[in-house]
This record gives structure tokens, C-alpha cells and sequence, in this order.
């Protein structure tokens, strides 16, 4: 659950550690009110506008994006209820809201998702993984930092048993000797520490994509090398590459 805390006017959402997840400014509307929400950077993410039904004890909520689309809307309530639902405007529900805490100074919701892909997969189990970049891109040896993260990411993969990078995409049509020899190469250039053997890798497996040729003949007959373009050292091991996909 996240929880919104409104001293006055301004309001500050934050999670269950009390990280900033988003902030909102309200402003009076004739039949209502309006609150604009932006991100802890203060960049737009939408708004939350209040309107008072007739009869005026009834009031209903929406909400819309940055571009002002309607993406989700309260059910009629009665004004000062302490819950709310939402729904999209197809009618599938979105979240359920209930106040926690109401005094002179700040009303407290809690806030229950219902449909998890209305709320950033990510910000569910990171909540403050955006604001960890911003300030480890801007304010910290980034460079050494990524090194290690990536170092950690592919030792946890191994252990796990899980591919380091994700598939190839490759259609039936595609010769299976390319496809698995590009996917050996990108491996090795995303674990080189390296930038210009890594950006040699690279420009190795865009040369295979582009070849327009299946690539495993012309490694069995021996003329791969008669055919690679990009120097006798790095078609050893494109050549290498391309014996262990053939099998």
C-alpha cells in the first residue's frame, strides 16, 4: 500500500519506507477541484480532478495522464466518504482507497492496487531504484559502479541458471549457424571490459546480420576467411563462433 499525507494544499505520496513516489499541487475548481501530480522532480504525470455531482453530497474522481487522456475514474460516493474505487473507462478495476487518517493539517490515504499493470512493475518492488540512478549517474563514480553492477548481475544469472542476456530474436527463416554465432559474440562484448575489442565484437555481429548468406558452408568449405571483412584476428574467432553453433 502507498500512503498521501496533505498539509494545505500540497501533498507528498509516499511508500510504505516513506520514499517519495510523487507529488501533487491542488487547485479550486467551480464545481470541485483539481490536483496536478508530477513526479518527485517535479515533471508532469497527470491529474486528479474532483466534481461535485448534483446533489451536491455526491462527488466522483478522474484521472488522467500527462496528455490529458481520461485513464481511470472513481465510482459516485458520498462527499467525505472514507473509501473510493477506481475503474478504467472500459470498467475494470484499478484500485480501492481508504482513509487512514484525517486531522486540521493532513488527510492520509492508503492505496490498494488492483490491477498491477496500472502501477510501474518496478516501483512495486523498487520504489526508489529511479531516484538510486538519477543520483549514482550525476553525483557518483558511475562508470566503476556500473561495472560492478553488471560484474554482480552476471554472477547472479549464472547462479541462478539463467542466460546472461536475452534471446536472439530469429525467425525460422534465419541459418542457425548466424544466429547462434551472433549471440555467442554479443555475449563476449557485453562481458569485455574492453570498449574497442566489445565495439569489435559488435561490428562482428552486425557484419553476420547483414551478410544476406548462410554462414555455415562457407565455414565448412573452409573460405570464411576469404569472405570476413573485418581483419584475420577477429575472424578467427567469429570463425570459432560460428564451429561451435554448427555443433
Amino acid at each position: 500500500a502507498q500512503s498521501a499525507s496533505s498539509p494545505k494544499k500540497s501533498f507528498t505520496f509516499a511508500d510504505a519506507r516513506g520514499n517519495c513516489v510523487a507529488k501533487a499541487r491542488a487547485s479550486q475548481l467551480p464545481a470541485g477541484a483539481r490536483f496536478d501530480v508530477t513526479d518527485c522532480k517535479d515533471r508532469p504525470v497527470g491529474a486528479v480532478s474532483e466534481n461535485v455531482l448534483q446533489p451536491a453530497a455526491w462527488t466522483a474522481y478522474e484521472i488522467s495522464d500527462a496528455q490529458g487522456r481520461i485513464v481511470a475514474a472513481s465510482e459516485k460516493t458520498k462527499w467525505g466518504s472514507s473509501s473510493l474505487k477506481l475503474r478504467r473507462p472500459e470498467g475494470g478495476a484499478v484500485a480501492e482507497l481508504k482513509r487512514r487518517r484525517k486531522d486540521v493539517l493532513t488527510d492520509e490515504w492508503a492505496v490498494k492496487a488492483r490491477d498491477n499493470s496500472a502501477v510501474d512493475a518496478r516501483l512495486m518492488s523498487e520504489p526508489d531504484a529511479a531516484e538510486a540512478f538519477f543520483d549514482t549517474m550525476h553525483h557518483r563514480p558511475w562508470e566503476t559502479e556500473l561495472a560492478a553492477a553488471l560484474s554482480r548481475a552476471r554472477r547472479e544469472t549464472a547462479a541462478a541458471g539463467l542466460a546472461f542476456l536475452p534471446p536472439r530474436p530469429a525467425s525460422t527463416s534465419d541459418p542457425s549457424a548466424n544466429v547462434g554465432a551472433a549471440a555467442r559474440l554479443e555475449e563476449r562484448a557485453a562481458a569485455e571490459p574492453d570498449e574497442h575489442r566489445s565495439a569489435r565484437l559488435h561490428a562482428a555481429v552486425r557484419w553476420i546480420d547483414s551478410c544476406g548468406r548462410d554462414l555455415g558452408p562457407v565455414v565448412r568449405d573452409g573460405n570464411f576467411r576469404r569472405v570476413f571483412p573485418l581483419g584475420p584476428e577477429l575472424g578467427r574467432e567469429v570463425e570459432e563462433a560460428l564451429i561451435e553453433a554448427l555443433g
